[in-house]
């Protein structure tokens, strides 16, 4: 108020110093029109809102050059289009899930299969374990998935070139934490009877049982906070944990599609396992005996494709290596039944990829895995699976020249793995190229460090791929925890995340807002304490029916803030009843007001 007053003065007396009077008499400012200070006053007002209103345009055009900046460094790739990354669909189930499916629905019964019956299934010729060393190992990390469903095939890998095998067979029973895949009671199909952890350990390949539950309904009845969630999860733990250590050497979690808001409890389902196999070493600095790893998908609905910074290090404690499935069906149409070289990376789209690990935060990088395909898949939207996938073994009988296109899209996925500074894949799955001699030098000649045969091309179009996509995009947003009873958001796009968090924040007028409240609150409060001064205005607070109206309004607004704190109410339904409650103290003020004034008119 003193600083209007001050322009007032200042701006009057310019208007008469202009006028060719004495700026310093007082009597001429007493001889200045009523007219003339009004339309003084105006100019002050209008000025006033025109600066402000310009110095909101400024704010709102910087934030909108900032945003057109970033997307335009984002985007200023060719081929990759918002579009491409706001995957706006109905949620898609990823290559594992269709994998196991088609074996669920057509092979699942009430009788228990060995492995030899899913060899004879698989129609397998299995040789003799060679027991022949030739030590091919090198930095290079190589994780192998060997799926339930193929039997008795780790008899034909060459161990040497994996450091760790994944046996595919224990998905969760969201009804009581059992092996829903499994039939005849036993857990997790030949885990405890087959011979591939002694094969592979003979070789010093480590075998880890995978973990899996992809259904979005499933995850919900295993992760909720109810006490029959917590039974599942405590039957989960007991089983793997059994199970692994009489004959395993660590976890390998795919779980995916978990809502948002129960991903605390995924998270604690990894600790609880991680410690009950490796107690405390972590923390005494031991190396860890049972090794954890987890699947991250290239793109995903909920947790863990929704983890924030804060999620990667708590895990970080935990597991100890990351594998990253680069394939997905999100933004992608293909469908065709034709093979050609083209149509065979449908699924591998490498702006997506590259876009993508640039978002992930760099405890996951570090130990980060790449998986690759041992198939082709195509989508089909006649069928019940929208996904297709056929083994290499099978495409390689339909398809002549499949093999030769698919080693050669091989090497080129693994020159950009190199290039991307990863130090190792992962192979879905093992057995699917029934030991393919292309398959094994090419993978030899990865782990060897040697130079992937490619089109000259090739090379330089990924690294000025790589170059472009230089963007440091966990720096340009807050990785932010999703409120505890907020609903999962399905479309969670590193570009949507980014927009959304560069909306501005009308965090300093909300800050005025609540100083201007608190400075009048202060105000009333003053008064409140003057009033206590004078015998009336007492007789008048401190009379019974006061005493009673306050109690009532105090004990009213105690059960309403307890009801929010527990939830019982939402924030809608609580503005709502302090809205009513504030109009119902106003109406029954004015009541008691014109009470008053009745009963003091009547003689």
């Amino acid at each position: 108020m003193f600083l209007l007053f001050s322009i007032y003065f200042f701006i009057a007396s310019n208007v008469y110093a202009f006028s060719g009077r004495n700026y310093f008499e007082v009597s001429t400012f007493e001889q200045v029109g009523d007219s003339v200070k009004e339309e003084v006053k105006k100019n002050i007002i209008k000025r006033y809102f025109e600066k402000r209103a310009e110095k909101k345009a400024q704010l709102n055009d910087s934030i909108s050059l900032l945003q057109e900046k970033i997307l335009k460094e984002i985007l200023k790739r060719e081929r990759l289009k918002p579009s491409d990354t706001l995957y706006n669909s109905d949620p898609s189930y990823q290559f594992h899930y269709t994998d196991l499916q088609f074996y669920l629905d057509n092979f699942k019964d009430s009788i228990y299969k060995t492995e030899l019956d899913w060899s004879a299934i698989q129609r397998l010729d299995v040789e003799p374990f060679n027991t022949l060393k030739t030590s091919v190992r090198s930095t290079k990390f190589i994780y192998g998935f060997h799926p339930y469903w193929m039997g008795d095939a780790y008899y034909n890998y060459n161990f040497e070139i994996y450091n760790r095998i994944g046996y595919f067979g224990y998905i969760i029973d969201p009804i009581d934490g059992s092996d829903i895949s499994t039939s005849g009671g036993f857990l997790a199909h030949s885990w405890s009877n087959s011979t591939i952890q002694f094969k592979a350990n003979y070789y010093n390949c480590k075998v880890d049982l995978c973990l899996a539950s992809y259904d979005i309904n499933n995850n919900i009845l295993i992760f909720e906070n109810s006490s029959k969630g917590k039974n599942v999860r405590t039957r989960v733990v007991n089983n793997i944990v059994n199970l692994v250590k009489n004959k395993g050497d660590g976890v390998c979690f795919d779980i995916q599609k978990v809502p948002s808001k129960y991903k605390k409890n995924y998270i604690d389902l990894i600790r609880q396992i991680d410690y009950s196999l490796n107690g405390d070493s972590v923390s005494k600095g031991a190396e860890k005996k049972y090794q954890i790893t987890m699947i991250l998908p290239r793109y995903d609905i909920g947790f863990p494709y929704s983890m924030t910074l804060g999620d990667a290090k708590i895990l970080e404690q935990y597991v100890d290596r990351w594998i990253f499935t680069a394939e997905s069906t999100y933004g992608n149409n293909f469908e065709g039944y034709e093979f050609s070289e083209q149509n065979l990376n449908a699924f591998w789209n490498y702006d997506h990829i590259d876009f993508e690990l640039n978002a992930i935060p760099s405890q996951v990088f570090k130990k980060m895995l790449i998986e690759v395909p041992m198939y082709y898949g195509k989508l089909n939207y006649d069928l019940d699976t929208n996904v297709s996938l056929s083994k290499f073994s099978n495409a390689e009988k339909i398809y002549p020249e499949f093999s030769t296109s698919f080693s050669r899209s091989l090497n080129e996925k693994l020159t950009y793995i190199d290039l991307k500074g990863i130090n190792g894949v992962a192979i879905w799955c093992a057995g699917y190229d029934k030991n393919n001699e292309d398959v094994f030098n090419t993978l030899v000649n990865f782990i060897k460090d040697k130079e992937m045969e490619t089109n000259e091309n090739f090379v330089p179009a990924m690294n000025h791929m790589i170059n472009q996509n230089e963007i440091d995009l966990p720096s340009l947003y807050n990785y932010k925890e999703k409120e505890a009873y907020s609903e999962p958001s399905w479309i969670s796009s590193t570009i949507y995340s980014v927009l959304e968090d560069l909306k501005p924040e009308k965090i300093m007028s909300h800050h005025l807002i609540v100083l201007c409240v608190l400075i009048l609150l202060s105000f009333v409060f003053v008064g409140f304490l003057v009033s206590l001064f004078f015998e009336s205005a007492r007789e008048q607070l401190f009379s019974r029916e006061n005493i009673r109206n306050f109690s009532t309004i105090f004990i009213v607004l105690v059960m309403v803030l307890v009801f929010k704190k527990f939830h019982v109410i939402t924030e809608t339904e609580f503005v709502f009843i302090v809205g009513i409650f504030s109009g119902l103290v106003i109406a029954l003020f004015f009541y008691r007001r014109k009470k008053k004034k009745e009963k003091e008119l009547k003689p």
